[in-house]
Parts: structure tokens; sequence; C-alpha cells
């Protein structure tokens, strides 16, 4: 994988910001939800903090997904599924009423119903 490349605005524009020892991640999600994800990061003992020069979006790489096992976890929290995220407020102006909108991953449809 091209680590500078932007997964937002594909620019090879990305620098990099900081560099993020696996086990720490590792630790810091079991020291704060309880949750184990040692198999989230296998084969990749330091993940890259990147910052996108053409869009500003900063992102890991390797881009490193939950499982389910991670997301059954997650929506035990009240806060995962906020009404309220920056992301909403972001988008929402960029879109009109005659607009098709695809929401992924919408377990609630939060964003759709505002």
């Amino acid at each position: 994988m091209n680590h500078k490349k932007c997964p937002l605005c594909h620019s090879e524009s990305g620098t990099l910001s900081e560099l993020i020892p696996s086990d720490l991640l590792i630790r810091l999600y079991q020291d704060h939800f309880s949750i184990d994800t040692a198999s989230l990061f296998e084969g990749n003992a330091t993940i890259r903090y990147m910052a996108c020069r053409a869009c500003s979006l900063r992102y890991l790489s390797p881009p490193i997904t939950g499982d389910d096992a991670f997301y059954q976890a997650l929506q035990k929290f009240d806060w995962y599924y906020m009404p309220d995220k920056w992301e909403f407020r972001e988008t929402s102006p960029h879109i009109q009423p005659q607009d098709r909108v695809l929401e992924v991953a919408a377990a609630k449809d939060i964003f759709l119903k505002r």
C-alpha cells in the first residue's frame, strides 16, 4: 500500500505526523474499553498517522478496520451512536433535498433521519 496516498482525495501528498506502536493502541483499547484488538494489528508493529496536504484528512496507514467482535463491543457504549457527530455537521450543508445519499454502516439511520 502506498502510505502517502490519501484515502479521501487520492493525493500523494500525505506526510507522516506520527509513528504509533501497535502495542500502545492495543493496550489503550484494552485499558479504556476492555476490547481485545490484538488480532486487528497483526503484522503491523507500527501504524503511521498521516496528514494529507491537499484535503487535510488525517488517516492511519495501513488502515486498520475492526471485525464484527470489535463493533459489537463498541455498540455497548452509549456514546457510540451519538445523534450529533462532527461529520454530520460538516456533510449536511453539501446535501440538497433532491440529492440521493447512501449511508454506509447506518445501524440506526441517524444521519439519514437528520
